[in-house]
């Protein structure tokens, strides 16, 4: 009943936000943006408390209820079940907590080494005036791969580096090696890099053909200052854009890449706590936990959206423009 509160209590916040900026028309894009993430986050509470409880159901109608394991041999459960342990709003928030912090982490190295080199490529691609077909096929390959094959590969080239003979699945709630980590953010930002550099092409090329950067040209700027001042000062909110949807890319794959390499973030406890386990390990269905890594996972995305909104309306007055005319 909580997530039910919580989410209607969302929704009205985004209600009185919305009468806000009626009201206060200079209240600011903060304001708009504030009333956007309201409606989808209680949106996504009230979703996906009501999935889990429908699925909670079904569980219950088919299955008995079974608690946490005592010690000694975990007994043979034939099929999903519901686990009777319940945490503490405290006990839910630390565990939560904790697991965003890793997986913000590990964000954090997908995002310094796969965005920005997809960037960075289109960025090179563009002042040698090339068209990068080489790296093109490549981001081609990259993005029709899919992320638990490059899991499988970047395990195998792992295995290759340090001498691993063994290549299971080194999960479960122990910790993780750096190395793991590392691998586990390259992994996450390849399909990204892939993306963003397809599209900041596609923008900068879009842009490299405007008549402002011929008019630059015939003036005898040099290219490196037509490309710095001309191509990627106005294609800069599109490349945000670029950004934004790279790293919805990520949050998507972040529970496939956690889950194979035993990372304990977010999308591995979430997995986990749908019920899906390891070899010889326990597996059980907690919908409080459900619920508490969903929502934080969409604060995640919400929290870059407006940061990118707010970032390409500063980069491009036009839009703050559009957004003032609309209000």
């Amino acid at each position: 009943m909580i997530w039910i509160n919580l989410g209607v209590a969302l929704l009205n916040l985004s209600l009185l936000l919305g009468l806000v900026t009626i009201l206060f028309p200079r209240a600011g894009a903060w304001a708009r943006i504030a009333t956007l993430a309201a409606i989808k986050l209680g949106g996504v509470v009230l979703v996906t408390a009501l999935l889990v409880h429908l699925a909670t159901e079904a569980l219950l109608s088919t299955r008995p209820t079974f608690g946490p394991p005592t010690g000694g041999l975990v007994p043979a459960i034939p099929g999903p079940h519901i686990s009777d342990f319940q945490l503490s709003a405290g006990e839910l928030l630390a565990t939560v907590t904790s697991a965003a912090a890793r997986s913000l982490l590990l964000l954090l190295v997908a995002i310094v080494w796969g965005v920005l080199v997809g960037l960075g490529a289109a960025y090179f691609v563009q002042l040698r005036r090339s068209r990068g077909v080489l790296l093109s096929v490549m981001a081609v390959l990259a993005w029709v791969t899919p992320t638990f094959l490059l899991a499988a590969f970047a395990q195998e080239v792992q295995a290759q580096i340090f001498n691993f003979t063994d290549l299971r699945i080194s999960g479960g709630y122990g910790s993780v090696s750096a190395w793991q980590a590392v691998w586990a953010g390259v992994v996450i930002g390849i399909r990204p890099a892939a993306y963003a550099y397809r599209q900041a092409r596609v923008t900068l090329e879009s842009e490299a053909a405007a008549d402002h950067v011929r008019t630059a040209l015939a003036n005898g700027l040099p290219w490196r200052a037509v490309v710095s001042r001309h191509i990627m000062r106005p294609a800069a909110a599109s490349l945000v854009s670029a950004w934004l949807n790279s790293f919805r890319i990520m949050l998507g794959s972040l529970p496939i890449v956690e889950f194979f390499f035993g990372y304990p973030g977010l999308g591995q406890q979430l997995v986990l706590a749908l019920g899906v386990s390891y070899p010889n390990q326990p597996g059980a269905f907690q919908p409080d936990l459900v619920i508490a890594f969903v929502v934080c996972l969409a604060l995640i995305v919400l929290t870059c959206e407006a940061f990118a909104e707010l970032a390409r309306q500063r980069l491009d007055i036009r839009l703050a423009d559009l957004n003032a005319v609309t209000t």
